[in-house]
């Protein structure tokens, strides 16, 4: 824990933010175009290596910061507004934490220890916009730091001192009053609608016409196939059991996919040459944590934000023993994979941005109650509202699962199970009155007693469910 942590429960507080801003740097020789760079990548014609050139920290201050034992801190911070993420009830992801810093502009340049920028007269110009011209900010880490002054008059403790809370850069843009904002998310926005897909595509096809019984394949792929892959072409599927020069054989067409568990059954068809083939991502017998953790590592997460063990120890509460047997074989925005996973297995997944860690929780009626909130003391008196959450009440619940053909289409008429739970006693004349149901969309990698949990799970916690908004005080916190 921090000292502004330690401190919080002060009476009286003074606070005061640093905003940290981490960019690559060229320290040694740097031209563009045979004129002088400015130590930047994106001003040097020489290549950029992170551990020989590394990275340098840009630092920032509001106007009225107290003195500081650390010079170059900028004081041009005008505003700071940070919005949390926010759990969404039945959908499993969170919305992305975020924020955004208008600094105000000032003479003065970024880069003061390059050659060409001295020989170009040091100073001249205004620092943000040089900043923003010579480096690519998005995707680069930005950290805000909360200080809690000392009330004794003893010096600030800018290495230990501070709560940090850590966001990924997307944008830096000027506004028409002259000042410069920077905008960013939190880690999982690695993971968001425009930015990424999984499972990743590729660029594979059939080289000469088959029909549907040949066995040897020749393919052309930018990506190495791999034997017991499963590639899928068209709605057939073929798990790969050998590997030529730029071919494949695949088992008897037509016959089950099957690892540990059948995954699919498939059909046989001929194909021609030129269509595509899609490398299929394969869980057998795979862990939830395990899938969620290999999504996000795919799309660029650093494992450094994955508690893996975290995640197990709070899923083997609800699911010890669920495992994930099924196909991905087609390409889909990587937001909406995480939301189908999490809504079935309903977790809760959002970043932390002070502990710089994905966090992931069960989602459950029969979960204890580890904190309370009493209104007087971490509650401001009066300030709490209720608003009722109807669109997420339901009586009954029901899914439809189990998809032996996984290529044919979502229609409820490839489905072969269902499971629905029922609260009768919620629709009682002296209770709601009527059924209300929650009816999912098919769902085809659940098991049976994934299904039956999923919807017994639902209804009890969405039986009368209602959102709570109050005041608290920094100091509860």
């Amino acid at each position: 824990m921090s000292i502004f942590e330690d401190a919080q429960k002060e009476f009286s507080q003074q606070h005061f933010t640093i905003v940290e801003i981490k960019l690559p740097v060229i320290q040694g020789q740097c031209n563009i175009s045979g004129a002088g760079g400015y130590g930047t990548p994106k001003t040097c014609d020489e290549s950029w290596d992170e551990v020989v050139d590394g990275y340098k920290t840009y630092k920032f201050t509001q106007v009225d910061a107290p003195l500081l034992p650390e010079s170059g801190i900028l004081r041009i911070i005008k505003s700071i507004n940070e919005t949390p993420a926010e759990l969404q009830p039945s959908k499993g992801l969170a919305s992305r934490g975020t924020v955004a810093i208008t600094m105000i502009d000032v003479l003065g340049d970024p880069n003061p220890f390059s050659p060409a920028v001295i020989a170009n007269g040091e100073g001249i110009g205004l620092y943000l916009a040089k900043l923003a011209a010579r480096n690519e900010v998005s995707g680069k880490e930005i950290t805000i730091k909360n200080y809690h002054l000392p009330a004794d008059g003893s010096p600030v403790d800018l290495v230990n001192g501070a709560q940090s809370r850590h966001y990924i850069l997307e944008s830096l843009n000027p506004n028409k009053n002259g000042s410069w904002t920077f905008n960013a998310k939190d880690e999982l926005s690695r993971v968001d609608l425009d930015e990424t897909v999984w499972p990743a595509p590729t660029s594979s096809f059939i080289n000469t016409d088959i029909t549907h019984t040949e066995i040897h394949i020749n393919v052309v792929t930018d990506e190495a196939i791999k034997v017991n892959d499963t590639l899928r072409v068209g709605e057939e599927f073929m798990k790969v059991t050998a590997l030529g020069t730029n071919s494949v054989t695949v088992q008897t067409r037509g016959t089950q996919i099957v690892y540990t568990n059948l995954l699919t059954e498939t059909i046989k068809e001929a194909h021609s040459a030129g269509d595509s083939i899609f490398i299929c991502e394969i869980s057998d017998n795979e862990k939830i944590a395990d899938l969620l953790e290999r999504i996000l590592l795919d799309v660029g997460v650093l494992p450094f934000y994955i508690p893996k063990n975290d995640w197990n120890t709070e899923l083997d509460k609800w699911h010890p023993t669920t495992r994930v047997n099924t196909l991905w074989y087609e390409s889909e925005d990587t937001s909406k994979v995480l939301e189908t996973i999490l809504t079935y297995y309903m977790i809760d997944m959002w970043f932390d941005p002070i502990a710089r860690k994905i966090k992931l929780a069960a989602i459950s009626a029969w979960q204890n109650t580890e904190l309370t909130l009493t209104e007087g003391d971490e509650i401001d008196f009066e300030t709490v509202t209720k608003k009722r959450a109807e669109q997420l009440r339901a009586t009954r619940a029901v899914v439809v699962y189990s998809k032996p053909f996984l290529a044919t289409s979502d229609s409820i008429e490839n489905f072969r199970k269902s499971a629905t739970y029922t609260r009768t006693d919620l629709e009682l004349p002296t209770s709601f009155g009527k059924p209300k149901i929650k009816q999912f969309n098919s769902n085809r990698f659940i098991d049976t007693d994934g299904a039956i949990l999923l919807t017994n799970r639902y209804v009890n916690r969405y039986t009368d469910p209602s959102y709570f908004s109050w005041i608290t005080q920094e100091s509860k916190l």
